[in-house]
């Protein structure tokens, strides 16, 4: 039996610790079991109960202590991960504290006579609860993870792996609110792919789904961690950049720009070179989404308008957009 048991803790291990994202110590989890395997042959010689209470439940104490230091690596735990870290760690405390007890009311017993005592019971009882309560507790991660991961990818677009419009919407509040909070500055980049209708027309469907997720790839690698990125449209993208006023908003643009008029779309041949136009704001106090990504979306219209293929910017509210010139940087009214 002490076999058996030892197999279901470590299963229990596994899928916690795979559940977790942390390394699972194998090696010292089957020492464990081992060693007090080996102990219990030798106590097989004696009538006396007390040797093998001590080691069955030093060792099962100790693999579930192992358990819960194991989960306590997790980089991010929800409030369910600190219901099993919990219970793990009341199960450890309950097997090291129960045998002590017992021996120490009762004194040496036979196995019979533990079998027998109240102390048994007790162990039965608490090792259900205690058990029920940690499979009930994995039912719940495992709904958890079910809906986190649905949730996710219901605000992930499929082709790109950015944020949809709707999750990108949220975003973009949420850090306006946190700007207006920590008085720092932010701006958006609204971003649409030049004349995508021919490329569907003249390449297909198929080069022109390769082209828009080359160009969300290229937003992912070229903004920070703490910038948000969306596909929000067809051809449509925007990014919300932290911590950055217009003109550094305008300079990653820009950066973007040059780089994507340079990269040939994938499937396409390297004769297949797409450019885009990119419309920048910067949040003022006390202006709504709406209004700021409309005055981007305007600059972006005024980009389209001057040949395409560059950026604008929106420099105030109410104000006209200034048309940055991509072979010198300079703006012009």
């Amino acid at each position: 039996m002490h076999l058996v048991y030892s197999t279901a803790v470590i299963c229990l291990a596994m899928g916690v610790g795979l559940r977790a994202g942390v390394s699972v110590p194998l090696k010292a989890l089957s020492a464990a079991v081992l060693i007090t395997a080996i102990l219990l042959l030798v106590t097989n010689f004696t009538d006396n109960q007390n040797p093998r209470l001590y080691l069955t439940n030093s060792c099962y104490g100790l693999m579930s202590a192992i358990i819960a230091l194991m989960l306590t690596r997790a980089s991010q735990q929800q409030r369910v991960d600190r219901a099993i870290l919990i219970l793990i760690t009341l199960t450890a405390v309950q097997f090291y504290v129960r045998p002590y007890v017992a021996i120490g009311v009762s004194g040496p017993m036979t196995t019979e006579q533990y079998h027998d005592s109240p102390f048994y019971a007790l162990l039965l009882v608490t090792v259900a609860l205690l058990a029920t309560s940690l499979a009930m507790a994995l039912v719940a991660a495992c709904v958890s993870d079910q809906l986190r991961r649905l949730a996710t990818e219901s605000s992930r677009d499929h082709l790109t792996g950015l944020k949809t419009r709707r999750a990108f919407e949220n975003d973009a509040i949420e850090m306006l609110e946190k700007a207006y909070a920590e008085n720092e500055s932010l701006s958006v980049i609204v971003a649409d792919i030049d004349h995508f209708k021919r490329v569907n027309d003249e390449w297909g469907h198929q080069i022109g789904d390769c082209a828009i997720a080359s160009f969300g790839s290229l937003l992912r690698r070229m903004v920070r961690a703490s910038d948000r990125v969306g596909r929000i449209g067809g051809e449509e993208f925007c990014i919300l950049v932290w911590q950055c006023e217009l003109e550094g908003a305008g300079r990653l643009a820009e950066r973007i720009r040059a780089t994507f008029a340079q990269s040939p779309v994938e499937e396409g041949g390297d004769d297949l070179l797409l450019t885009a136009s990119f419309g920048v704001a910067q949040w003022e106090p006390g202006e709504g989404y709406g209004k700021l990504f409309a005055r981007a979306d305007r600059a972006l219209y005024a980009a389209k308008d001057a040949g395409r293929d560059r950026v604008c910017s929106s420099p105030r509210q109410g104000g006209g957009a200034s048309i940055v010139d991509i072979a010198t940087g300079r703006t012009a009214a």
